[in-house]
């Protein structure tokens, strides 16, 4: 798929995607409450529009908020969220009634489990890529990778028995699940940890020390850049005493001088926006 995604165009569809599934669930309600039929019928077009509006906010949120972490990040938001509205749909209208459901996995509120365990993941994936982005180093990149893979494997078995329910697992299964639970947490708290023990001392951010109040008065400028250790500015960078100074003369974004007007001084017609800025300061 081409880097170029366009996610200024998802943002306003998922938003009239949610207004008219909250619309289409408020009309629902109100036929079935008027014609006393709110039966398993009026309740599953109910859960129906909710994982529409479920489905047009998520994608929202992929295409304004994730976008702006990376494309890729993004685009797995999207490719989650039409899981979500596959397993929703097939939730609502493939299993029993809520009232002959064997478990809480069955129905809608099974497609719920589903929400939270894919959207946590998803957020677990942003903070250790955040957490990634900020201590680079070929170790901690490759702690990284094996955490998303746990990441990614964790949520799937804890869906799983959600998907297909109702499915008998045994003991063996959930000691599984604990174990990548576990190795999970391990590789998250790593990435900082092994950072600071094994990355170069070159990579780490320099520690500031400590000042404290009172100790020296405050630097601006020249002074303050002569305060740090090790800087030595050119001669050139300071004007002799008593010199004036004077600004380049002005010249177009290719590079050609501006004009000069009849008292010699840079004429200004020629830029663009020059004029509207005469008339406000008129």
């Amino acid at each position: 798929m081409s880097p170029t995604f366009p996610f200024e165009r998802v943002r306003p569809v998922m938003l009239r995607v949610v207004i008219a599934s909250l619309i289409a669930a408020a009309v629902v309600a109100i036929v079935s409450i008027a014609t006393s039929s709110f039966g398993d019928t009026s309740w599953r077009l109910i859960g129906t529009a909710a994982v529409f509006a479920a489905f047009a906010l998520f994608s929202w949120f992929d295409a304004a908020v994730s976008s702006a972490r990376s494309t890729w990040f993004a685009l797995v938001g999207f490719a989650v969220s039409v899981y979500l509205f596959v397993a929703g749909m097939a939730k609502i209208w493939l299993t029993f009634p809520a009232d002959y459901s064997d478990t809480v996995f069955d129905g809608f509120f099974g497609w719920l489990i589903l929400a939270v365990i894919a959207r946590i993941a998803l957020v677990h994936v942003h903070l250790v890529l955040a957490t990634e982005a900020r201590l680079r180093s070929p170790l901690i990149t490759g702690v990284t990778r094996v955490t998303l893979v746990l990441v990614a494997l964790l949520a799937l078995m804890l869906s799983l028995p959600v998907l297909f329910s109702p499915v008998d697992l045994d003991d063996r299964y959930w000691r599984v699940v604990g174990v990548i639970a576990v190795l999970d947490a391990l590789g998250t708290v790593l990435i900082p940890l092994g950072y600071q023990l094994f990355a170069p001392p070159s990579d780490r951010a320099r520690p500031i020390a400590p000042v404290a109040p009172g100790s020296a008065p405050e630097q601006h400028g020249a002074d303050a850049l002569h305060a740090v250790a090790g800087f030595r500015p050119p001669g050139a960078a300071y004007a002799t005493p008593g010199t004036p100074l004077m600004l380049q003369w002005p010249k177009y974004a290719d590079g050609t001088d501006l004009p000069a007007d009849a008292t010699g001084a840079p004429d200004f017609r020629g830029v663009v926006g020059y004029t509207d800025w005469l008339a406000r300061s008129e």
